[in-house]
């Protein structure tokens, strides 16, 4: 049972030990100083807390994936990186992304922009080329009351316009992003209050885990956290135990076949259920 983890904000190492298990990644980033990473809602339902995580595609390429900081415990980032919206103006030139928001959303209040940035950016470094709609839609975790939307449009459409004029040189974000993406590595951690952190790789491991820790939380991405099953808000750190399930192979990916979908209840995203995914495995069983 590990007492301390390591993980990588901005392109820079960070161990911490003892820290609270069910602290929340967004407390972290905001004490140390990464106030891009708005504490609004903490539900996962406005994206002002958005970050970005090396992770991997539906076709298990390494890829950026925005997800909600306020959902995420911190030890579900050990072992990992991440970029917050600081990383993006970085160097001689900000990201192509934040040139083109500068101007198109100027009138807006600028509360929402930097979790805007990072789901726009989400798209921009995926490399592929947008289906019809998918612009607007890239921000649907994304609430803001100030532009209606279409400006954050405009701006991925245009950003990615010009990149296909220059000839799709990589960003300075890009060059970031590790060439290969080995999976998350399992984990067991314990605070100094004895709170424990389960990060099992097998779904024989976590099916031991919950018979030994009855009462412990399963964690699945992270959109349950702090709510118990009546529905009733509890703490970032009420569980004494969290059983994460993101690294649980059999839990991850999605297929079909000819008669349904089968889709991964513990490590599947939003990202890994894209439109153009979708089209590419129905084209190849039709």
């Amino acid at each position: 049972m590990q007492g301390d983890f390591e993980f990588q904000i901005n392109g820079m190492p960070h161990r911490v030990a003892g820290v609270p298990a069910g602290l929340s990644l967004i407390e972290f980033l905001r004490d140390n100083l990464l106030t891009s990473v708005k504490d609004s809602c903490g539900a996962g339902g406005c994206g002002a807390c958005s970050v970005l995580l090396a992770d991997r595609d539906a076709s298990g390429e390494p890829a950026f994936r925005a997800v909600n900081a306020c959902q995420m415990t911190l030890p579900m980032v050990a072992g990992r990186e991440l970029w917050t919206a600081e990383a993006l103006v970085e160097g001689e030139r900000p990201h192509p992304v934040v040139e083109q928001l500068e101007g198109a959303a100027g009138h807006a209040c600028g509360h929402c922009l930097p979790g805007v940035c990072m789901s726009l950016c989400e798209a921009y470094e995926s490399g592929r080329e947008l289906l019809a709609g998918e612009a607007i839609g890239q921000t649907i975790g994304n609430l803001c009351r100030c532009t209606g939307y279409q400006p954050f449009r405009d701006a991925l459409i245009v950003s990615l316009r010009d990149r296909a004029k220059e000839g799709g040189s990589p960003t300075a974000l890009a060059e970031r992003l590790p060439k290969r993406f080995s999976g998350v590595a399992p984990m067991a951690y314990r605070d100094r209050e004895g709170a424990v952190f389960y990060r099992p790789a097998t779904s024989l491991e976590a099916l031991r885990l919950r018979h030994a820790h009855p009462e412990a939380r399963l964690v699945a991405g992270g959109t349950s956290r702090g709510w118990t099953g009546a529905g009733e808000e509890e703490s970032a750190g009420a569980a004494t135990r969290l059983i994460s399930l993101e690294a649980v192979a059999e839990l991850g990916g999605f297929s079909r076949d000819d008669e349904r979908w089968t889709v991964g209840a513990g490590a599947v995203s939003y990202t890994h259920l894209t439109l153009p995914t979708i089209v590419r495995e129905c084209r190849s069983r039709w």
